[in-house]
C-alpha cells in the first residue's frame, strides 16, 4: 500500500524519487538495506502503452544474493487532476469496453501488461534464476495483476486493492488455449465471482493473490456485468454507519437494450472527455447531453429510458427526492421546446436534491488513501468492521519529513 500511495501521489514526496523511496521503505519496514535497485517505467519500456492509458512501474531489488521484483500497475487516473482528462477517458474506455462488455478495444491494456511483466521477469532471471516477482495494483491496476496472474502465472504472490473484476470474454479472446473448452465453460458458469477454488480443481497451483476490498466500493458495479470473475483471497472491510449507494441492480431498472444504450452513452461521453481540456468543457458537455435527451423525450422509448434512469439514480441515493415521470406529446413533435422546458421544470426538485454529501466519501473511500484510512489507521476514531477474516495490518504512510530524516541519517 505504501508503494501504491507513492505511485498515485508522488507530489506528496517532493524531491524523493522512486528508487530512494523503496530503499527507505525496506529500511523502515524491515531494517533491510537494498544493495541495488532498478526502477523501470512501463511507458518508457513499452512506448505503445501510452495510447492505451496503461501506466505502471517495476522495481528490481537486489539484497545480497536475493533478487526480487515488484510490478505495480496504476489504477485509473484521477479525473481532471493535473490535466488528466484524456488519461481518465482511456482508462474508463478500457474498463467499460473490455471489462463490462468484453468487446474488442483499441485501448485494451492487458496485452501490454502481459508484455511488460514478461520483460521484467526476463530481466530478473538474468540476475538470478530464483528471482521472485510480485504483482501490486489498485482498482484497474488490480484487475491487470489478477488477469496477468490468471493467464501467465508469473507472480510468486500479489496484492490488489479494491480490484475491478476480470472479464472472461476478454481473457478468452486473448488466450483461447489457456483453458480447455470444458474449463472455459466451467469458469463461465461457476457460482460466485472468485474462481480460485475452481482453478485448483483444474489442477492449477494457488494464485496467491490477496485482494483487500472496501465492501462499500463503487467497483461493485462492475461485478454486475455478465462474465466477470475475480481471483485470490478476499479480505473485506466496511464502515458500519454509512449507506452504500449502489445497492440497486441495473437489471431491476433497465431492459437489456436500455443497458446497451446506457453504455453507448457512456462510451460517447468518454470520447468527448478525451477531447476536453478544462472542467468547463466537461460541464458544457454534460449539460448538452442532458438537454439532447430531454429534447428527444417525446420519443416513447427515450422517455421510458429517462424514467428508468431517474428511478435508478434515485434508488441509488444520488438524489434524495423522487423523480417525476416524463411527459410526451401526442402531436408527435420530436423536438418541442415547450415539452423540453416542461420536463425540465417538472424535474427541478429532483435535480436540486442531488446528494452531494454522498460523493465525497464515495470517491475518497475508493482511493488508496481512503482504504488505508479504514484498514490500517487503527488510531483513528472510526467505527469499522472486518468481514470474513482476522486480517490485521499496520501500514501507516510516512510523512515527507520522516523520509528525509531517515535518508539523511543513512
Amino acid at each position: 500500500m505504501n508503494l501504491m500511495q507513492y505511485d498515485a501521489y508522488p507530489h506528496d514526496y517532493p524531491g524523493v524519487d522512486a528508487a530512494t523511496f523503496i530503499q527507505w521503505l525496506a529500511y523502515h519496514k524491515g531494517n533491510t538495506r537494498i544493495d541495488d535497485v532498478t526502477v523501470t517505467d512501463l511507458r518508457t519500456a513499452v512506448p505503445e502503452a501510452k495510447v492505451t492509458g496503461l501506466a505502471g512501474t517495476a522495481y528490481s531489488v537486489v539484497i545480497g544474493k536475493e533478487v526480487e521484483g515488484y510490478i505495480l500497475f496504476r489504477g485509473a487516473e484521477r479525473t481532471g487532476m493535473a490535466g488528466e482528462w484524456q488519461e481518465t477517458a482511456l482508462d474508463w474506455q478500457y474498463m467499460l469496453k473490455s471489462i463490462m462488455l468484453g468487446l474488442p478495444n483499441e485501448s485494451d491494456q492487458l496485452p501490454i501488461a502481459r508484455q511488460f511483466t514478461q520483460m521484467i521477469m526476463g530481466h530478473l532471471q538474468l540476475l538470478s534464476p530464483d528471482a521472485r516477482l510480485y504483482g501490486i495494483g489498485h482498482s484497474l491496476g488490480g484487475q491487470l495483476v489478477q488477469a496477468v496472474q490468471l493467464l501467465d502465472h508469473p507472480f510468486t504472490a500479489g496484492f490488489t486493492l479494491n480490484s475491478v473484476p476480470m472479464q472472461l470474454q476478454q481473457l478468452q479472446s486473448l488466450a483461447p488455449k489457456r483453458f480447455s473448452k470444458t474449463q472455459w465453460h466451467a469458469l463461465k458458469h461457476h457460482r460466485g465471482h472468485n474462481v480460485s477454488h475452481l482453478l485448483q480443481e483444474f489442477g492449477e497451483k494457488a494464485a496467491n493473490i490477496i485482494n483487500v476490498r472496501f465492501s462499500q466500493d463503487f467497483t461493485a458495479l462492475f461485478y454486475q456485468a455478465p462474465g466477470t470473475i475475480s481471483l485470490g483471497e478476499e479480505r473485506s472491510f466496511t464502515l458500519t454507519n454509512w449507506h452504500y449507494p449502489f445497492t440497486a441492480k441495473l437489471s431491476n431498472f433497465f431492459t437489456k437494450n436500455e443497458i446497451s444504450n446506457l453504455l453507448e452513452l457512456l462510451r460517447y461521453a468518454l470520447m468527448r472527455l478525451r477531447r476536453a481540456s478544462t472542467q468547463r468543457q466537461v460541464g458544457a458537455f454534460l449539460f448538452d447531453t442532458i438537454l439532447t435527451l430531454y429534447r428527444n423525450a417525446n420519443i416513447p422509448a427515450t422517455a421510458t429510458f429517462l424514467d428508468h434512469l431517474s428511478q435508478y439514480l434515485y434508488a441509488c441515493d444520488f438524489f434524495t427526492k423522487a423523480p417525476v415521470d416524463f411527459m410526451t406529446d401526442a402531436s408527435g413533435k420530436r423536438h418541442s421546446f415547450r415539452l423540453t422546458f416542461a420536463n425540465l421544470m417538472n424535474q427541478r426538485e429532483f435535480f436540486k436534491s442531488l446528494n452531494t454529501a454522498m460523493f465525497a466519501p464515495l470517491v475518497t473511500l475508493h482511493i488508496v488513501n481512503g482504504v488505508k484510512f479504514i484498514v490500517a489507521d487503527n488510531q483513528q476514531d472510526i467505527e469499522t468492521e472486518e468481514l470474513g477474516s482476522s486480517f490485521v495490518t499496520q501500514t501507516t504512510i510516512p510523512t515527507q519529513t520522516a523520509i528525509q530524516s531517515v535518508i539523511a541519517e543513512s
